[in-house]
């Protein structure tokens, strides 16, 4: 996922930030004491989770990215009472630029919770995590490159061995006995 994106978004829809929204690789690159000023935001990402592929002989599979958004906010008081309420305030905020966003075409960004991370005497750090699921399928992977640098298909050899429609069914091998009774040979057209 492109956080560009979402950072973009946030700024736009959340002005309570103004521009000190940023992104980062994870929070430990963002320095506490270095941060930019109360309040303001983080975008990064947390993890890209992959289901098992669905399909015997194609690519189909559903991906969770999941990122998070790290706000930081004064302290009103030492307990942080104040400042819990406007993290509150500032999840509506953030419900309102990001849910059913999206960041990828059929991809909507949907709420996956929220925790504190750190608080000290001058600020508190606040985590709403979203995510959004899209499908990985066969364009654009090594299977489709494969396939479609394949030549065309022109002759298509049969060999047929035909199941004598009289033989006694209580037997146990009534099937094909190994020899090919039918060949065919069919040219195809190419356009």
């Amino acid at each position: 996922m492109n956080i560009d994106i979402v950072i973009n978004q946030i700024r736009l829809r959340c002005p309570l930030f103004g521009n000190r929204v940023a992104g980062a690789a994870e929070f430990k690159g963002v320095d506490q004491n270095n941060a930019l000023a109360a309040p303001c935001a983080y975008v990064i990402p947390l993890a890209e989770v992959a289901e098992d592929n669905r399909s015997q002989n194609d690519i189909i599979q559903e991906v969770r990215e999941s990122f998070a958004v790290i706000v930081c906010v004064g302290m009103g008081d030492e307990r942080g009472q104040a400042s819990h309420n406007i993290v509150h305030d500032i999840r509506a905020l953030l419900f309102s630029a990001l849910l059913g966003f999206e960041v990828d075409e059929d991809c909507p960004i949907d709420y996956e919770g929220a925790a504190l991370l750190a608080l000290n005497r001058g600020r508190m750090w606040y985590q709403y995590e979203f995510g959004t699921t899209y499908q990985v399928d066969v364009l654009g992977t090594w299977q489709h490159y494969k396939i479609s640098n394949l030549p065309p298909l022109e002759i298509v050899h049969m060999n047929t061995d035909v199941i004598d429609p009289i033989a006694d069914p209580n037997l146990q091998a009534p099937g094909p006995d190994g020899r090919s009774e039918f060949q065919s040979k069919i040219q195809l057209e190419q356009e």
